[in-house]
């Protein structure tokens, strides 16, 4: 469970990180 937080929070960053650039 840990895992799947921590791999949906890399995709959120990733995704407002695509967004701001």
């Amino acid at each position: 469970m840990s895992c799947d937080i921590g791999l949906y929070g890399l995709a959120v960053m990733g995704q407002n990180f695509a967004l701001n650039m």
